[in-house]
């Protein structure tokens, strides 16, 4: 874990030894609160961490860069908004130099055309890049660290959380029991009216 405000590894990833930032602080980061900062114009409460905030599901940033990514929508999503834009500025102007100079046959525009296919494929690289950092969580992401009061607040609900998917796996786990437990019943129910037509029989 690294600290979001001058990037040094912090120790033990309890705690930053220069500028005092702890590693729950770091752990319970908003990026919902960042990009409501960047709306407002509060940028200098904005950090950047390549630690995956708790109110970012790995899966939702797996989805966002795999399929938006591309086109800068991922960027924008998570409050890179300059970012995204220009990402996506950029693939419509190749888009429209690519379709005057192939489609339309614009001879002018074969040499921007050449120069741009170079960027492009250096763009996907970077794409691509970034996609294997979603799935490993290691993406840069703007967040807002919290107060003594919300990590406390968000501890709390982190724990309630656990606790609750932690029930949620026990009843899941008694259902399946007890359907076992039924299915037993059914069979030895069977195996013994089975028996007296049987004996009824002889």
């Amino acid at each position: 874990m690294n600290c979001p405000q001058c990037g040094c590894r912090m120790k033990k990833e309890i705690i930053c030894p220069y500028c005092k930032i702890t590693g729950d602080e770091v752990r319970f980061a908003s990026n919902k609160e960042a990009v409501k900062a960047l709306k407002n114009g509060e940028d200098k409460l904005v950090l950047v961490s390549s630690y995956l905030p708790y109110d970012v599901p790995r899966l939702k940033l797996i989805l966002w860069t795999f399929l938006g990514g591309a086109f800068g929508f991922d960027s924008y999503y998570f409050g890179k908004r300059v970012r995204g834009i220009l990402q996506a500025l950029f693939l419509s102007v190749s888009f429209i130099s690519f379709m005057l100079s192939f489609a339309m046959g614009f001879k002018f525009m074969e040499p921007v055309t050449e120069v741009l296919t170079l960027v492009v494929c250096i763009y996907i690289c970077i794409w691509l890049t970034n996609c294997v950092k979603a799935l490993f969580g290691k993406c840069k992401l703007p967040v807002v660290l919290p107060d003594k009061q919300q990590l406390k607040e968000r501890k709390e609900q982190y724990k309630q959380d656990l606790q609750d998917k932690e029930n949620a796996r026990v009843e899941k786990e008694a259902k399946k029991l007890d359907k076992q437990i039924e299915r037993e019943k059914r069979k030895m129910e069977k195996a013994e009216n089975k028996k007296n037509k049987k004996d009824n029989n002889e």
